[in-house]
């Protein structure tokens, strides 16, 4: 089988790249199929997570990044080029290549890929919320004409979802909002990063985490807001790292200073260990906006951190049993977030039972081995059905 991934590039810390790097490597090692990675805007980066030695990645020099740094009007002229350029690079590479299926992750190929007659089975992978436009524009107060710009981007790329063989969503929730009108939809979720067993040792730690890029969507402004309401006596025995970069952190580390919380506030870079930080922390606190699946999250759980997540769209609710392995929240509720966190600092019996049940949940529910059983299914039944 061979299976071509198409992305705009993995040299970034970012949750997809993440994914794809553990799921390329699995087909790769475990499958021992022929895997490409074809990107667009690597220029000769190294990936950031390891990859398979068996995987072929091939990049087309279409670089998106710049066209992004341009004004309006000229962007827009450059990337209707690029698109051009970006499609003739594409086929080449598939007629080379002869892919059995090959896997647009909803980025700059997904409006044309359909139309490559290369042979290839071709399967839409989002890593986002349906919505996650509109919702990235109201959590970044963005100008109401990029916003339009956005809502015409939208209404684009959903009339080629159904060109697609498949269409495959992170979550139930996401799926049903897609709604009928989008027939081979299918829910197949992040897998579990990590291999861990349930042995939580560390509920006694009064260390809390949270990891992201440091942007609105994730909201760790709110975070920040919910630690301050906690009672003084646990702001002085409990720490909170929050692990990350981006255009949010002079914002952030104002909001840390003017709140006086630098003593248990602290922000760091980026860490490709970050397993080490899940091993040494005890809570986990996920405070965005809006997520595709929330990747952070669920390898927190997989290590046995206690959880407080809000409710939001979408990912949380697939791997949080309110009460029970987590803590879901209604989302922008400050205060019950902070109530949240507040039960758990308290209470470390309960720390650890919910953190033992979260491990459970995700080795059961989210596994590498659960996880790709169901890609393998899918693309060898893509392969078998008649071009």
């Amino acid at each position: 089988m061979k299976i071509a991934y198409c992305i705009p590039s993995t040299y970034n810390s970012g949750g997809m790249e993440r994914v794809l790097a553990k799921k390329a490597s699995y087909l790769a090692d475990v499958m021992n199929w022929d895997v490409s990675i074809i990107t667009t805007s690597q220029n000769e980066r190294p990936s950031f997570y390891a990859l398979s030695d068996k995987i072929v990645t091939l990049d087309l020099g279409i670089d998106y990044e710049a066209i992004m740094r341009q004004p309006l009007l000229k962007r827009i002229t450059s990337r209707l080029a690029a698109k051009k350029r970006h499609k003739e690079r594409l086929e080449s590479a598939l007629n080379t290549i002869k892919p059995d299926v090959t896997v647009s992750m909803f980025t700059h190929e997904m409006t044309f890929l359909p139309s490559i007659k290369d042979g290839s089975k071709k399967i839409l992978e989002l890593h986002f919320s349906k919505d996650f436009r509109a919702l990235d524009a109201k959590s970044n107060n963005t100008p109401l004409l990029l916003r339009t710009i956005n809502a015409v981007l939208d209404s684009n790329d959903r009339r080629h979802i159904n060109e697609y063989d498949r269409f495959v969503v992170l979550s139930n929730r996401d799926a049903a909002d897609w709604g009928s009108q989008y027939p081979l939809i299918s829910v197949i979720p992040n897998p579990s990063t990590f291999d861990t067993t349930v042995a939580n040792q560390k509920a006694m730690t009064r260390k809390a985490l949270a990891v992201g890029r440091l942007c609105p969507q994730k909201g760790f402004d709110i975070l920040v807001k919910a630690w301050g309401i906690l009672p003084d006596r646990l702001k002085t025995e409990w720490t909170l790292d929050i692990v990350g970069s981006g255009p949010d952190y002079a914002n952030l580390r104002h909001l840390i200073d003017s709140a006086g919380l630098n003593q248990s506030i602290t922000i760091l870079p980026p860490t490709k260990d970050v397993k080490e930080l899940y091993q040494s922390h005890s809570i986990y606190c996920f405070p965005s906006r809006y997520e595709g699946f929330g990747l952070s999250l669920m390898e927190a759980m997989s290590f046995g951190a206690a959880s407080v997540a809000f409710d939001c769209p979408c990912g949380p609710s697939e791997m949080i049993d309110n009460g029970e392995n987590g803590f879901l929240v209604t989302p922008g509720d400050i205060p019950g977030f902070a109530a949240g966190l507040e039960r758990l600092m308290d209470d470390e019996i309960l720390r650890s039972s919910i953190g033992d049940k979260a491990a459970l949940t995700i080795k059961s529910r989210f596994s590498e081995e659960v996880v790709m059983r169901q890609w393998v299914t899918l693309f060898e039944g893509l392969k078998n059905t008649e071009q």
